[in-house]
Parts: C-alpha cells; structure tokens; sequence
C-alpha cells in the first residue's frame, strides 16, 4: 500500500498544539511511511517541526487576521496558505481541535474530513463540517483526546504512555 498523505489541522494555542504531539507520534508508528503535515496558527510553525514525523507545516493567519481584518498582506497568505492546502492531495484531513474556525481550515483541503462529533467537539457546529464524525469522550485529558481521535481514524490501537516525539536539547559543547 502506497504511503498516505495525512493533514492534521490544530491550528492553537501552545497548550493545544503539544497537546496534539502524542498523537502524530502514534500515527508515525502505527503507520511507517505516512506522510504527515499540520496546518498550524504562524506563531506555531517551528514548534510544529521540531516533531520529526513533521514532513510540512502549513501557516494559517487567522490569529493575526483577528488583530488587522483589513490588511490585505494577511489576506494574501491566507489564501495562499489555502490554495496550498486544496493542491496537497491529501488521503485524510483530521481535525483534532474541534473548532468551527479548524472544520473551516480542514474544509480549504478538499479531501475526507475527519473530526470530533458534536457531542465530542469543543463547538457543536464544528461537527458539520466533517465527513467522518468521531466520538471521543470529553471527559478525557486533551492528549488522550487527541490520540483516541487519531487512532480511531487510522484504525490502530494505542500502546504506551504518550510520547511527544521531542528529543531533549543537547548541551553545547
């Protein structure tokens, strides 16, 4: 089987995208081979690839966009960050946040949406934009949350404590 083109969209905050790490970790060893992308909030992207199963990051400027709506600079990376999105031929988009504004992000994709039911998601709404809705207990800590929803959709079961695939700094000599 030929390897799989994987979108993730968690696009913020800090505490959400590590929280998502564990999960993209997972999927890289349950499915050697796959190739992973994340679509990110900008001040995320080089968090995002320090995870060494991180084949692409891809900006998203909703964030900045919020602070200067009419900026038209910002405007032009979305939508270049969108077209970029719709070209990536993606086998999956999974959404783990949850979020009308990350069901919208996982929709520029054109490719089979997965993401939490409404009774799992953080908004309800968000559910309707998915193709495959998921039921995650909301109960659980958000990296539980996030490896379960992961693992549902690639069909593994998941071993061991949660590993956010980050080596520790070395010492400079």
């Amino acid at each position: 089987m030929p390897a799989q083109r994987v979108l993730f969209v968690k696009l913020s905050s800090l505490g959400d995208v590590v929280h998502h790490m564990p999960a993209v970790t997972d999927l890289a060893r349950a499915r050697p081979g796959t190739y992973v992308a994340w679509a990110v909030e900008e001040a995320y992207v080089d968090l995002v690839e320090l995870h060494p199963a991180v084949a692409e990051a891809f900006p998203v400027a909703l964030r900045s966009l919020r602070r200067r709506p009419l900026s038209p600079a910002l405007w032009r990376r979305l939508a270049s960050t969108r077209r970029s999105l719709r070209e990536g031929r993606w086998d999956f988009v999974v959404d783990t946040q949850g979020l009308v504004k990350s069901a919208v992000v996982a929709r520029f994709a054109r490719a089979a949406s997965f993401g939490l039911d409404k009774a799992s998601a953080r908004e309800r709404a968000a559910s309707r934009f998915y193709d495959v809705k998921l039921t995650v207990p909301r109960a659980l800590h958000a990296v539980e949350r996030n490896r379960r929803l992961v693992a549902q959709v690639f069909g593994y079961a998941l071993e061991g404590p949660a590993d956010y695939g980050l080596s520790p700094a070395r010492e400079p000599p």
